[in-house]
């Protein structure tokens, strides 16, 4: 006697027996892969979301005394960088061998009126 040839295998599995038969339309596959798609394109804009926005509030929680307010890079491995240190304000500059404190930022522009800023950038 010779063994059937399919004895053994998935298809001979029970569970499979009462499995309804996947046959989907041309537009069913369609909706369903424009679904997919969406879907995936709708968690990747959340993520970029979360990573762009919430994450970096986050980071600056309590207890977090050095901010870089901007970073001006002028060349390889030299850049100025705004710092601000317990409500001052720091210009520093850096190279690839040293960082070097240039000056304090003196906010003197929030001491203009509007008339006096506009009368400064007249001259």
């Amino acid at each position: 006697m010779t063994k059937p040839q399919h004895e053994g295998s998935f298809l001979n599995d029970p569970n499979l027996a009462g499995a309804p038969e996947l046959n989907f339309s041309n537009k069913e596959l369609l909706a369903k892969t424009l679904l997919s798609v969406a879907l995936v394109a709708i968690l990747g804009v959340a993520a970029l979301y979360l990573s762009k926005i919430v994450l970096p509030k986050m980071a600056k929680g309590p207890g977090k005394e050095i901010h870089i307010l901007e970073t001006a890079y002028l060349g390889p491995r030299k850049a100025l960088h705004l710092v601000e240190v317990e409500g001052q304000k720091l210009l520093l500059g850096s190279t690839n061998e040293s960082i070097t404190a240039l000056t304090h930022v003196v906010d003197n522009w929030a001491d203009f009126s509007k008339q006096e800023m506009d009368d400064t950038v007249k001259v």
